[in-house]
């Protein structure tokens, strides 16, 4: 039989034993005489009925809510802990019965999440770092060939397309270890405080050049809002999303941004000319996801990355494609502070 089973056997004979009981340990203390010679009345009968169901209630719920209920509580709030990423838990349970079986599993199970925690992380960050130091090495080498004199027409163009290629896989790698870091990150920070309209304006700024070279311009029609929210999470989707809006835009063109501010809710709707107009919706956020015919230098990340980041953060992310412009829509949920 059931460890768990006897013990609720176990609490109702108990139980039962202490009801029968109650009713002499009553009498004795309102009756006269003995039970069997008196002439009770009704009324006392009742009484003595209700005192006694109370009692037996009250008896068996507080030793069922020791022997079960409370560590079935801490089971269920540790479990909550594990799943916000706390996995530093551990449930000390000093009774012998399926509930501390299933204790000691609990704990089994965290000290494995936090060792394969550990070496994911660790296998991440290291083959990175080793993808990274020949690709700049093979770059490095390739623009110090660029400057010497008296290289031919290909050959230029051959290390042209070495020294953008070790860069693309650079920002390859790096974009993948940060989706990484995403997904394996349950509890996101979102306790720094700034303006969310300038963090846009930073990014605008650092693509200066990019832009320019396209004769771009920028439409905004923004708020200025100082929230409270994760900075280096948003200002990597506004860097993905504004080098997206760039690079597949046409020349001599106007990217249009506009921010709309909803209760606890920011809109912010991104809409550029393109020529990219049979993108498959079903697939923009995929991650390596490209539309090959029109381009060979992107690696399909940059919208995974945005989709990511801001699900992360609580909002949604959708995209329409139609004849003449890709538009981009955030929905996030905010933290306003007052000013």
């Amino acid at each position: 039989m059931k460890k768990m089973t006897v013990k609720l056997i176990l609490i109702s004979i108990i139980t039962m034993v202490i009801s029968s009981v109650i009713p002499n340990i009553i009498w004795k203390l309102f009756g006269e005489g003995t039970p069997r010679e008196a002439n009770i009345e009704p009324g006392w009968i009742l009484l003595a009925a209700i005192l006694t169901v109370t009692a037996s209630v009250t008896i068996y719920s507080i030793i069922i809510n020791k022997v079960i209920v409370q560590r079935v509580r801490i089971l269920n709030d540790s479990t909550k802990k594990v799943i916000n990423g706390d996995y530093d838990m551990t449930i000390v349970d000093k009774h012998r019965d399926e509930l501390s079986e299933l204790s000691n599993s609990f704990n089994e199970m965290t000290n494995a999440l936090q060792q394969n925690e550990y070496v994911s992380k660790n296998f991440i960050r290291n083959f990175s770092h080793e993808y990274k130091t020949p690709l700049s090495t093979i770059k490095g080498y390739a623009e110090l060939i660029q400057d010497e004199d008296h290289l031919s027409k290909d050959t230029k163009e051959y290390l042209e397309i070495i020294v953008d290629e070790s860069n693309r896989l650079s920002q390859l790698s790096y974009n993948m270890l940060l989706i990484s870091q995403i997904d394996h990150q349950i509890i996101i920070p979102k306790e720094d405080e700034l303006n969310i309209t300038e963090e846009l304006r930073k990014v605008i700024q650092m693509k200066q050049l990019m832009f320019e070279k396209k004769d771009l311009s920028f439409e905004l029609d923004v708020l200025d809002l100082q929230v409270k929210t994760n900075q280096s999470l948003i200002y990597q989707a506004f860097s993905n999303i504004i080098d997206n809006a760039i690079k597949y835009t046409l020349n001599n063109q106007t990217i249009h941004i506009k921010f709309t501010h909803v209760g606890n809710h920011l809109k912010m709707v991104f809409s550029n000319p393109t020529k990219q107009t049979d993108l498959d919706e079903s697939q923009l956020f995929n991650i390596f996801y490209t539309n090959q015919r029109h381009t060979t230098k992107s690696n399909g990340i940059g919208l995974s990355l945005v989709k990511k980041i801001i699900e992360k953060l609580g909002g949604q992310v959708n995209a329409k494609v139609d004849a003449q412009s890709f538009k981009l829509t955030l929905d996030l949920p905010i933290n306003k502070i007052n000013q």
